[in-house]
């Protein structure tokens, strides 16, 4: 007789993006649990969002336990850049 399957599964296979997902956040609680003082540099970039939107889903319902540090270097360059934009645009007409 041997054993039958269901007619249905009860689990699925993760997605590419859910396995990557799921490795990062894997990372992410295996260093902090190794490290001493971990800390993570924020820079304000599409990368350093991703990664705090990885540390919050890692950690929920607690606040993430590390630092977060600001790339400062960076922060500094994007401010002048957008006032020397800004600078340039004031006797013209607003951006479409």
């Amino acid at each position: 007789y041997g054993i039958r399957e269901p007619a249905f599964s009860m689990t699925r296979t993760l997605t590419h993006l859910e396995r990557l997902e799921a490795e990062s956040i894997h990372i992410m609680r295996e260093v902090v649990a190794e490290a001493e003082k971990p800390v993570m540099l924020y820079s304000v970039g599409k990368d350093s969002a991703v990664m705090l939107h990885l540390a919050l889903k890692a950690f929920y319902p607690s606040r993430p336990p590390f630092i977060v540090e600001l790339a400062k270097k960076r922060l500094l360059r994007t401010a002048q850049m957008l006032g020397r934009l800004a600078a340039c645009r004031t006797d013209k007409a607003p951006m479409d």
